[in-house]
């Protein structure tokens, strides 16, 4: 820790009374600027001390530091400030509690905790993985009282508005940036009915309905311009494909259980599988990571990734099913997928990581009871946030759980976005990431 060279910045003003230093480390003051409310003190080589926020930048490197209570750095990463500001090698050049300011001239706002209340409103989704932001910025999802039902909220005026009643609960979706449309399964035990949403206007394309018995839909999405859905009857799983005017059955596996799934491109493993949609599932008593891949070679299948272990369960919650790629892609030696497992033994749930070199180390991170949310504006990456902690943690690169800055707010999330979060007491929070522990937006 001497040895980073580092400046931290005074949040209290130009007073250095709180600061607190370490051993062999040399103090000395710069400047102070001022620029309006603004009074930005850049300091060098010492551990600033300011209550739960302790914060530092590197301006040669824009590299922003966040420390623990013993002043370890538990944190760092690298704003984007080009992609933000469209020009080329800006950098910090100080920075407060609230802004940040770039030797541009260029001011950011800082939120501490990481977010700021946009409104508060009636309805809630019925789980996070039917709450979709758009690259647009709106947000869709289902109506936890009633899940027939599609609402929205604009990004333009914050409205609620609904968008469709259907005659049976919307049970999975998918996006798809590129196609400009949300992809969406309504289903009863006996029916499933397949539409899509096209959110330039808001219309529905009706495709068709599939009538079994005891089907429990599980997943929906989009691969190479066809709809797939995937159901299970008890202990075995149908995946059907749209070839309109019919969905036709395209495999039976026997599967216990199966998670929320991610689209992986698999063609550095082979390049005649391309995007698969990836999934944990639960198969013959053991934790399994399939892919499923349509006419491949002739054949239309799950094929195996990769085992996980026995005594383990996919966890109860929709929430927690889900499984994050870092990368999106399958590559032989740098590619890794999270996901969340409970442990039959004690009941708990713990993250784990796959890492895709040699063909697979598994390591158990440890307990954390969270909800793991993709990104599926980039698709893949994302955050996390945990069921009962108003905690929200950013995806890393190779899947490790980043903590951000603890949202100020006092309601459990019950839902997670790339740019938005919402509360148990339906408050919808802005935040603004930027793949860094420390949101801000330019001012």
């Amino acid at each position: 820790m001497n040895n980073l060279q580092i400046k931290l910045i005074s949040v209290r003003g130009s007073s250095l009374d709180n600061v607190c230093f370490e051993q062999n480390v040399t103090i000395y003051y710069e400047s102070t600027t001022n620029r309006e409310e603004l009074d930005v003190v850049i300091l060098s080589d010492l551990i600033l001390q300011n209550e739960d926020l302790k914060q530092a930048f590197d301006s040669s490197e824009a590299i922003i530091y966040k420390f623990d209570a013993n002043n370890n750095v538990i944190s760092y990463d690298t704003p984007d400030l080009e992609e933000i500001n469209y020009l080329e090698n800006d950098k910090i050049l100080a920075m407060t509690k609230s802004y940040i300011i770039t030797e541009f001239g260029r001011t950011f706002k800082y939120y501490q905790g990481g977010c700021e209340c946009l409104n508060t409103y009636s309805k809630t989704p019925e789980n996070t993985h039917l709450w979709i932001e758009t690259a647009s910025g709106d947000l869709y999802f289902v109506d936890d009282d009633d899940n027939r039902v599609l609402l929205k909220i604009s990004k333009h005026n914050r409205m609620l508005t609904t968008i469709t009643t259907r005659m049976k609960n919307i049970e999975a979706c998918w996006y798809e940036k590129d196609q400009l449309a949300i992809y969406f399964v309504d289903a009863t035990s006996t029916q499933f009915t397949g539409w899509y949403l096209n959110i330039s206007d808001d219309s529905i394309t009706e495709l068709g309905s599939y009538f079994g018995t005891n089907m429990d839909v599980a997943a929906i999405w989009e691969d190479d311009g066809y709809m797939f859905v995937v159901e299970r009857e008890g202990t075995t799983a149908k995946t059907f494909k749209w070839v309109s005017p019919n969905w036709i059955l395209r495999d039976t596996e026997p599967l216990e259980d199966i998670g929320v799934p991610v689209m992986v491109d698999y063609t550095p493993v082979n390049p005649d599988f391309g995007d698969c949609a990836t999934f944990l599932v639960k198969q013959e008593g053991k934790i399994r990571i399939f892919g499923y891949c349509d006419d491949i070679y002739g054949i239309s299948d799950f094929f195996w990734v990769r085992e996980i272990g026995s005594g383990l369960s996919l966890p109860s919650a929709i929430n927690q099913k889900a499984i994050i790629s870092d990368d999106g892609y399958y590559w032989a030696d740098d590619s890794h997928f999270g996901f969340i497992l409970k442990d039959d033994s004690d009941g708990k749930n713990y993250y784990y990581i796959f890492e895709t070199f040699e063909f697979g180390s598994v390591s158990r991170i440890g307990e954390y009871d969270v909800c793991l949310v993709p990104d599926r504006i980039k698709g893949y990456g994302g955050k996390a946030f945990h069921i009962s902690e108003p905690e929200v943690y950013l995806i890393s690169s190779d899947c490790q759980l980043i903590p951000l800055a603890k949202p100020h707010i006092t309601d459990s999330i019950i839902a997670l976005s790339n740019n938005y979060l919402l509360t148990a007491g339906k408050e919808i929070y802005h935040i603004v990431d930027n793949e860094v522990p420390f949101d801000f937006q330019i001012k």
